[in-house]
């Protein structure tokens, strides 16, 4: 006959101890991020696919939540339009993983926080990616020396409508006589104007007192 096996006895705190040493699994990685995150599943399926990408956006949001603090779930779908988006996208042609990027998650959070914070235009956020990406870097230093940061003097962009009304008086003549699209036009024209470093907002609102 058989010897009798031991019967072995596990506390709870044994238990736990082991199922929080073993990794999540893509399911409940999925459930968490859009329970705890507040994301789409089209954004979540993208982020947990790739398994160092997921890590390297949880790096970002908490470097954002430490900067920023507020809602959690807004900076994480700030976070995600980035890491999911463009910085997938150059992942992917690179064929390197996030783990591998000279971007790190500090740098990046740093950059979609000058954007919130419009130090910086979204288009300008852009291009400092590509810099960083291609060299690395401080997202600060990249808008200063390229010269991507974005205007809000209320002065200097004041000049640059003055300019563009009295350079477009056929284009102002259509606003004025309901043309509303033609402000997008002289919108675009003082953006020219300040080499896209003007703030949008801004120049639209003085557009509009102006004309």
């Amino acid at each position: 006959p058989e010897p009798n096996l031991p019967v072995l006895h596990f506390s709870r705190e044994e238990i736990e101890k082991v199922r929080a040493s073993l990794p999540e699994l893509p399911a409940q990685k999925r459930l968490r991020f859009m329970e705890e995150f507040g994301l789409p599943a089209r954004d979540v399926d993208v982020l947990i696919n790739d398994r160092s990408l997921a890590g390297y956006f949880e790096q970002v949001v908490s470097e954002l939540a430490e900067w920023e603090g507020g809602d959690i779930k807004k900076l994480a779908k700030h976070a995600s339009n980035w890491v999911a988006g463009d910085l997938q996208a150059m992942l992917k042609e690179a064929e390197i993983s996030a783990a591998d990027c000279r971007i790190t998650a500090e740098n990046l959070a740093e950059l979609i926080k000058m954007i919130d914070k419009k130090e910086i235009s979204s288009t300008a956020g852009k291009k400092i990616l590509g810099i960083m990406f291609a060299q690395g870097g401080d997202p600060s230093n990249i808008a200063r020396d390229e010269g991507l940061g974005q205007v809000s003097d209320t002065g200097v962009i004041s000049q640059a409508v003055g300019k563009v009304i009295a350079d477009n008086p056929n284009v102002v003549a259509d606003y004025k006589a309901g043309k509303k699209q033609a402000l997008g036009f002289l919108v675009g024209k003082v953006m020219a104007e300040t080499k896209g470093q003007a703030n949008p907002q801004l120049v639209n609102q003085l557009l509009q007192e102006k004309l």
